[in-house]
């Protein structure tokens, strides 16, 4: 039986007095005592009386036991609590005081200017490097202008003024040609594949890494990253950094890379 129930058998409120209790109890125990005749089932009300009645006097008891000090404790808790939460908010209005301000004063420097033209130079170059990628190729056959073993390894092979590490392997078997075809791309003419014959039907294909072709999304995603801070908060942490060592450091040697890394920005322009 809950207290609830209790409470709802003696017909009184869960807020009833010690008094108002005991007078009820004794209007029903006169009223279901077994001896009396009024009722058959009185002997089981009789009991449910007996019950309720003890346990309402044990709610009485721990009742009074949850003193007001008690609640006084949890009160200094709670406030404690919340002058904690108060410190920390505090902390966090002071440091986002201190981002802005710091912030404000590099939008209003020379560095914050040169940031910016790097973003959009960024965001052009990114978009040339898929044109570039994107567009048929151009197929040229090109004289072999200078070959050597630098290891076991790896050789150099400069072909249209380009010099290009390639496997020893396929270094030694270009010494027997005197031609190489490349396939260049469109924009920068830069070198994609490079084909040779050592007889009139054995073509070869010499594998060789370029960040620029073999790498191309990658730098254009490292490209593109530089245009978040249009839409970041400008009131983080996160802004600041980027605005002040991506954008002026990094990115700056990201761009001269891909404008003048194997003389990219001449075949851009028609000169090689």
């Amino acid at each position: 039986m809950r207290i609830s129930d209790c409470f709802a058998l003696f017909s009184l409120p869960h807020t009833a007095s010690k008094d108002d209790v005991k007078k009820q109890y004794r209007h029903l125990v006169k009223k279901y005592h077994p001896d009396s005749p009024r009722d058959t089932s009185s002997r089981e009300k009789f009991e449910q009386v007996q019950q309720a009645y003890e346990l309402i006097k044990a709610f009485f008891e721990f009742r009074e036991t949850y003193t007001f000090e008690d609640v006084q404790v949890n009160d200094e808790r709670l406030e404690r609590i919340k002058r904690a939460r108060e410190l920390i908010k505090q902390k966090r209005e002071r440091e986002r005081k201190k981002i802005l301000l710091a912030i404000k004063q590099y939008r209003q420097s020379y560095w914050f200017v040169v940031s910016r033209f790097f973003v959009f130079l960024s965001i052009i170059l990114a978009c040339l490097i898929l044109v570039d990628n994107l567009l048929p190729t151009t197929v040229s056959y090109e004289f072999i202008q200078d070959l050597q073993l630098i290891n076991q390894h790896n050789g150099l092979l400069v072909v249209a003024n380009r010099e290009v590490t390639v496997p020893s392997k396929d270094a030694f078997l270009l010494q027997y040609t005197d031609y190489v075809l490349l396939q260049t791309s469109a924009l920068f003419h830069q070198i994609e594949d490079i084909y040779y014959y050592i007889e009139e039907h054995d073509k070869h294909r010499i594998n060789f890494f370029s960040l620029y072709n073999d790498g191309y999304v990658f730098l254009c995603i490292l490209l593109l990253f530089s245009s978040k801070i249009f839409y970041m908060k400008r009131t983080t942490f996160q802004y600041y950094m980027m605005i002040r060592f991506y954008n002026t450091i990094v990115l700056p040697i990201l761009c001269l890379y891909i404008l003048f890394g194997d003389k990219r920005i001449f075949g851009l322009l028609g000169l090689f």
